[in-house]
Parts: C-alpha cells; sequence; structure tokens
C-alpha cells in the first residue's frame, strides 16, 4: 500500500484549542479523533501525571496541578465532538488524459492510498471514487497543462469530514471528502471538485449502535446461521444446488445423506465449481474465494447458473452435532442495477449499519483485474476465528460484520453481489438469474 505523508508536529494531547474546520491538523489531532470515534479514550490521569506542568509542579502543588491537567485533558477529548472538518494539502501529479473515463487521474484517491501522518495516524477517504479522476473536456484539460512551466505537480487542498473509525481495525481516521481544489506549483487554483454524496452518520462516542442480529434472521434461501449438515443437503437439494464433496460433483439430496467436507461448496452450475478464484492485497480488496472463479461468474457463461458460494461449519468432533457458522454466496443478476442489489438487501436486511468504498481484485497477480465496488454490513462485527470453527473472514480486516455484501459492476449488463453471513453465536428457482437471491 503507498502512503502519502502530511506534517507531523506534536504529541498526543499537546494542543489545546480546536475549531469545527482543523487546517491542516498533527499527529496528535488525528490520534484524537480516532480515540473519540472509536469511544476509546486515553487514560487522562496517567497523561496529566505525565505532563509538563505535573512534572516542574512542587510537591505542595502537584496533586492539584494534576487534577487541573486531567481535566483539561479530558474537555480536549470531548471538544472532538464539534470538528466537523480538516482541510489537508498534499502534493499530487496529474496523470496523462484518460479519454474513457474524461479527465486526470489522480493518485491521492485510488483504493490502495491512506494519508500518514506518522507510523501509527492514518486517514482514509471513503468515497475516494468520487475524486479519482479530475474530469474536464479536451480544450479545457489543455488550457489546463498550459499553465504549467514543466511537469504536471500539483497540490491537493482536501476538505474532509471525520466521521468514523476504519473497519480493518488498523486505526485509521475514516474521513468523507466533501471538496477538493486543485492548485499548481505557483499556488494558482486550476480548479475544483465537489462531492455529490450527502454527509454520512457520525459513528462517534457510542452514538451508532450496532444491534446484534439473531440467527434465525440470517438466512440465505431459507437456510439459518445453526442449521446442520442434513438440513444443508436438503437445503441444497431443494434448491437444485450440485454440491463438491471431497472433490467430487455430487447433487444436493434430501435422503439424508450427511456430507463432511468443510467447508461445503455449492453451485447451479450442473458441472460444479471452478478450481480458480481471486485474491487481494490491501484492506480494502478480498481474501481469495475460489467459488467466484477470475470472471466472478462461478464458472458459467450461462444465465441461469451464476450462483454459487459456500457454508463453513462448526467443527465439534461429532460431525452430527456440527452447524452452520457462516454462509457465503455469489450471484450474478442480469439486467439490475447496484441501487437495486442494495434495494433487495435493504429490503431482506434492514437499513445497513455502514458501507465504504472498495476495490475488487481477480485473476492471477500478474495478469489481475480491478473493479470498483461498495460494501455494505449490517449487524455487530465480530472476531475473524473462534474456537470452534475455522476463520470465516470475508475481507481483509480483523472482525466480520454478521452481514456483509460488496455490489459492483464486472461488465455491462451485469452485477455482481458477494454475500456473507456470519452467525451471531460465534463471531426460490435457480434459473431466476434476472432477480436478487436472498
Amino acid at each position: 500500500m503507498r502512503t502519502f505523508y502530511a506534517a507531523a508536529l506534536s504529541v498526543l494531547l499537546a494542543t489545546t484549542a480546536y475549531a469545527e474546520t482543523i487546517n491542516m491538523p498533527d499527529a496528535a489531532t488525528i490520534q484524537l479523533l480516532q480515540r473519540y470515534l472509536a469511544s476509546n479514550p486515553p487514560d487522562f490521569d496517567k497523561l496529566a501525571r505525565e505532563s509538563d506542568k505535573a512534572r516542574n509542579a512542587s510537591e505542595f502543588d502537584r496533586a492539584a496541578v494534576i487534577k487541573t491537567e486531567t481535566d483539561r485533558f479530558r474537555q480536549q477529548f470531548m471538544s472532538m465532538k464539534d470538528v466537523d472538518g480538516l482541510v489537508l494539502r498534499v502534493s499530487d501529479s496529474l496523470g496523462e488524459y484518460d479519454s474513457n473515463r474524461g479527465g486526470f487521474p489522480l493518485g491521492t484517491f485510488q483504493p490502495d492510498i491512506f494519508i500518514g501522518f506518522d507510523r501509527w495516524t492514518k486517514v482514509t477517504f471513503d468515497n475516494y471514487s468520487e475524486f479519482s479522476v479530475w474530469k474536464l473536456p479536451v480544450d479545457e484539460a489543455q488550457a489546463v497543462l498550459s499553465k504549467f512551466r514543466y511537469g504536471r505537480s500539483v497540490v491537493l487542498e482536501i476538505h474532509t469530514r471525520p466521521f468514523g473509525t476504519d473497519h480493518t481495525g488498523d486505526n485509521m481516521l475514516r474521513t468523507q471528502v466533501r471538496s477538493v481544489r486543485i492548485l499548481n506549483d505557483k499556488g494558482t487554483l486550476l480548479g475544483e471538485m465537489k462531492s455529490a454524496e450527502p454527509d454520512r452518520q457520525i459513528m462517534a462516542a457510542g452514538s451508532t449502535t450496532n444491534t446484534v442480529i439473531g440467527d434465525e434472521k440470517l438466512d440465505l434461501l431459507g437456510l439459518a446461521m445453526g442449521a446442520d449438515r442434513k438440513a444443508f443437503g436438503e437445503w441444497a437439494g431443494k434448491n437444485g444446488f450440485t454440491i463438491d464433496e471431497s472433490g467430487g460433483r455430487v447433487p444436493g439430496d434430501t435422503s439424508g445423506k450427511v456430507y463432511t467436507t468443510n467447508p461445503m461448496r455449492f453451485t447451479a452450475n450442473s458441472k460444479g465449481l471452478p478450481i480458480t478464484g481471486f485474491s487481494g492485497g490491501n484492506p480494502r480488496q478480498f481474501r481469495p474465494l475460489p467459488v467466484a472463479g477470475e470472471k466472478f461468474d462461478c464458472g458459467s457463461s450461462v444465465g441461469p447458473e451464476r450462483i454459487c458460494g459456500e457454508a463453513t461449519f462448526s467443527k465439534e468432533e461429532d460431525v452430527g452435532q456440527q452447524r452452520v457458522i457462516s454462509l457465503r454466496m455469489v450471484q450474478n443478476i442480469a439486467g439490475a442495477t447496484t441501487e437495486q442489489v442494495v434495494a433487495k438487501l435493504t429490503e431482506k436486511y434492514g437499513a445497513f449499519t455502514d458501507s465504504f468504498d472498495a476495490a475488487v481484485i481477480s485473476g492471477a497477480i500478474m495478469h489481475s483485474n480491478s473493479y470498483e465496488a461498495r460494501q455494505y454490513v449490517w449487524g455487530s462485527p465480530f472476531p475473524t476465528s473462534n474456537k470452534i470453527g475455522d476463520p470465516v473472514t470475508f475481507t481483509e480486516q480483523n472482525k466480520n460484520w454478521q452481514i456483509e455484501a460488496v455490489v459492483f459492476q464486472p461488465e455491462v449488463n451485469r452485477t455482481v453481489l458477494l454475500l456473507q453471513l456470519v452467525s451471531a453465536q460465534e463471531g426460490a428457482n435457480p434459473a431466476a438469474s434476472t432477480d436478487v437471491r436472498l
């Protein structure tokens, strides 16, 4: 992952005044915002005792000084609720004009970029894709280039709004870019871009409650969390899925046969599942998911067969006691927009808890394809592993959400839905390819 660095000037809680919009914040301010939005206050008493004022106080005054410093640090922490904006300035360079996208690509707004203030202090932009290209007609783009004496170096003045901490567990401050002013090396304003998105909900100091979703509401096509292996086989048969059992391919059935592979893979493709998968490296990309295939089509070019997935079971020694603890599904929907797919998801699971931009990578490392995507989550986050089940992580992150959905369009007229359900206890017609099956 590449890093763009901004200046870091002081230590935690060293500054004394905050405004609603902070111009060029230092590492201390960013760390404090991270802590406030994560509901993770520092040890105020310890900070007070280690402050210069306490160390320089006499033995007779030290107790009073420590109390005063403790109150000051606590007030500074709570003042973070008034911070509504940050102004950051970073260096960038205009990429070669992209005729297909209609503008100059900007390296700052890519899926593998964050702003680093020091080793532990980072800022990321949730809506980076809105600003990944500075869109201009050709004649205006040529006029912009004429204003440079040499090179294409620019300064980006980024006006962004902090609203939460990063879901990867990397202590990133999540922000939403409101606007970007683009200046040349002389400080001349070349142009400005503005976000079309409404302000996102502030996830600060417990203002957002992640409600645990009961297992009885976590189901996919009627298969609920906690179902046993026999129920899984019957479910596969009812939905017309093929099951991969120990490398073989057998149809799901209702005869009571119990399959023992973990995880169990299923597909609507009668020829079975592909062996290839897709991979990713940074926190906004996805772990290998072999059931998908490199084209996310479950190994099939036939619409009705473009659905597949896997169920992970708990690991009790008695197979009869093993239960479904996570479900992952890949579904291709013809003719549906991403908005329509998300609408179907909210119809079934209710309003999502959070959403953020993501990138999905497919194919081999040297021949990969990248797709801009949007990820939606519901419920509460859980650790990626547990004592009786295999890790169930869907993305490169330290937590799984109970419901995770990633939606993107790899090609015209085809929307892909990646869906994962995770047990709260642990952390239709297959041919209907023009609708979302949930």
